[in-house]
């Protein structure tokens, strides 16, 4: 399996929203991480046939990270995020 670590800062407080667009038979495992990078705050869940969403708000948190960790077919996940 191949893992990403996406940097995330989150320098203010309030709603965070991250969307993951997946290719066509992929299921990666998209999470937000928190700065020891190991501990899963929250997974994302699907919302379409090709999007997984994670929503949630930040309290105190300066820098957290994305992990997306390949299962299935191969191909390119886009990662979108919008921090307070």
């Amino acid at each position: 399996k191949k893992v990403w670590l996406i940097p995330l800062p989150t320098p203010l407080d309030g709603d965070l929203r991250i969307s993951a667009t997946v290719p066509n038979g992929a299921n990666p495992e998209v999470a937000l991480i928190g700065p020891d990078r190991r501990t899963v705050i929250r997974r994302a869940q699907w919302v379409g046939q090709r999007v997984k969403r994670l929503t949630g708000f930040v309290c105190g948190q300066r820098s957290l990270f994305v992990r997306v960790t390949q299962n299935g077919a191969v191909g390119r996940v886009r990662i979108s995020a919008a921090t307070p």
